[in-house]
Parts: C-alpha cells; structure tokens; sequence
C-alpha cells in the first residue's frame, strides 16, 4: 500500500516533467506512518501518522492532489535556495567593497 502511493507520486512526478527522486523508507517514519518531505524544507509535505488498518487515511488521498503539493514545495525550496545563495553573494561583495575602501 505505501509504496504504492509512493510509486503513484514518482509517476506523477515524471509525467509533469519533474526529475526529483521519491526515496521510500529513507528514515524510518514507524508503523503505520505515510510522510512526504521534500529536501530542504524543515516540514513535511504530508504526513498521516499513526495509521491502523486498512489505511482508509490513505486511501482515500488523491495522490495528483499530493503529486502538486510535492512539486509546489519543490519550487519553493529552490526559490529559498536560490535567495540564500544571492544574499551570501551580497555579504561577500560588501565585504569585498570594505576591503577595497580601507586600502
């Protein structure tokens, strides 16, 4: 059943054009429990924890509604990155500029 939803979001994925990787099982998340993370992002994308049989929690997801939820967070985890990189990028000219200005 898992990774049968998991494997729904990869197909998803890929027919969206999106090249991200769904890893199962990469950390435990324990018995009964379905979590969505996307690396980068501190929370998850979904997580249904704590499931008994039969799963009706997760049977019941569309996984295309979870497939776009997926590639939002992926977008928005590398708009983050990329903000990182162009601020770390300005704190670097400025103290290049403070070098120059004190020779």
């Amino acid at each position: 059943m898992f990774k049968t939803r998991a494997g729904k979001i990869q197909k998803y994925l890929a027919a969206e054009g999106c090249d991200a990787r769904v890893e199962i099982n990469k950390e435990k998340p324990g018995r009964g429990n379905f979590v969505v993370r996307v690396t980068g992002r501190d929370e998850p994308v979904l997580e249904l924890l704590g499931m008994k049989r039969p799963f009706s929690d997760l049977k019941s997801l569309d996984m295309e509604d979870v497939g776009k939820d997926v590639i939002a967070a992926i977008r928005e985890s590398k708009d983050r990155t990329k903000n990182e990189k162009k601020k770390e990028s300005d704190k670097v000219r400025g103290a290049e500029r403070e070098c120059y200005e004190e020779n």
